[in-house]
């Protein structure tokens, strides 16, 4: 198991006061590659972009706290593969559980936790499966 840490960011628009969409996306993370086949073959970069549906089963944009679940797309591109080694994209599904705590009308504190099905072929024999799990949080602006 491999563990790294980086920035996050994303956008999200409500358009009820309890189902919303969010794009969300980060900085690369580095994986080593292993395959049954090659053995150790080096390391990758992950890009991984998101898009999930979100539902706040307590509604109400008033509310201080804000618990909410969401699932959607996850999108991977891999990148600076060693030399000889191709990682192909990948595409699978994502799952979230977060809470927003409002500070002001317009300043939240998130906390959120998300799983994602990451699965790619690779040229030397095998699969990449990464299935990450992303624990994070941070500060949101509404407008």
């Amino acid at each position: 198991m491999q563990s790294a840490r980086g920035f996050t960011f994303g956008a999200g628009y409500l358009f009820t006061d309890k189902v919303g969409v969010e794009l969300n996306s980060s900085e690369k993370f580095e994986h080593d590659l292993n395959t049954s086949a090659s053995g150790d073959v080096g390391s990758v970069d992950r890009l991984p972009v998101n898009l999930l549906v979100n539902y706040y089963p307590m509604g109400g944009l008033d509310s201080r706290v804000q618990p909410y679940v969401g699932a959607g797309l996850n999108y991977t591109r891999f990148s600076g593969e060693p030399s000889g080694v191709n990682v192909d994209e990948s595409y699978g599904a994502i799952g979230q559980v977060g809470v927003d705590l409002a500070v002001t009308d317009n300043i939240m504190l998130n906390g959120y936790a998300s799983y994602a099905d990451v699965n790619a072929d690779i040229n030397v024999g095998g699969e990449v499966d990464i299935e990450p799990v992303t624990i994070g949080g941070g500060v949101t602006y509404r407008f």
